[in-house]
């Protein structure tokens, strides 16, 4: 399939693309490669096998964005369409995608009720980290995800968690975390 022809972008938006967007997604997926040279030259590293601290930042970022809309996702928000008061449950795309893992297959697992104001506040979370970190484009005026947004929604993702699979399954979600690089070990995640 032949994609769309498109204007080409203006000025501005050109020179920000090449020397912004585009280089910070390629720090974010350079940390902790083993690249060949000249990415892996040592002086793109900071120590052994390390990158940059802008490098290290911009994969941060983009994990903090991804992370954040797949737990948005997992208690039962997302925002597909585009004007509504309620948001959206998160939908299947495939058959062969039946069997997505949302908290609702846990003991003690209650959807986030999507009628709430925390809910339109995950919608639009899960909104903005879609478009600035799943798709390439511009001028889409996605909602803030700044860490203030985003340290605020996810408050209320761990609110929900833990009164629901964490509480009813007889876990501490904070000692759970706390104890996480043990547990990688043991879990292979």
């Amino acid at each position: 399939m032949v994609p769309l022809a498109q204007p080409e972008l203006n000025v501005d938006d050109h020179k920000r693309w090449l020397i912004q967007d585009i280089p910070h997604r390629i720090c974010a997926a350079l940390t902790g490669l083993p690249m060949p040279s000249p990415w892996g030259n040592p002086a793109l590293e900071i120590k052994p096998g390390g990158r940059p601290k802008y490098c290290n930042d911009r994969s941060v970022d983009e994990g903090r964005h991804i992370a954040m809309r797949w737990l948005i996702e997992f208690v039962g928000i997302a925002d597909t369409r585009v004007t509504k008061e309620i948001p959206d449950r998160p939908k299947p795309k495939r058959k062969k995608e039946a069997q997505q893992v949302m908290i609702n297959r846990f003991k003690g697992g209650d959807l986030f009720d999507n009628t709430t104001t925390d809910a339109k506040i995950l919608s639009k979370l899960w909104k903005g980290c879609t478009q600035a970190s799943s798709h390439p484009t511009i001028e889409t005026g996605h909602p803030d995800i700044d860490p203030p947004d985003l340290a605020k929604g996810l408050v209320i993702i761990i609110a929900h968690l833990e009164k629901t699979i964490y509480a009813k399954n007889g876990y501490d979600l904070l000692d759970v975390v706390q104890k996480q690089e043990n547990r990688d070990s043991i879990c292979h995640v």
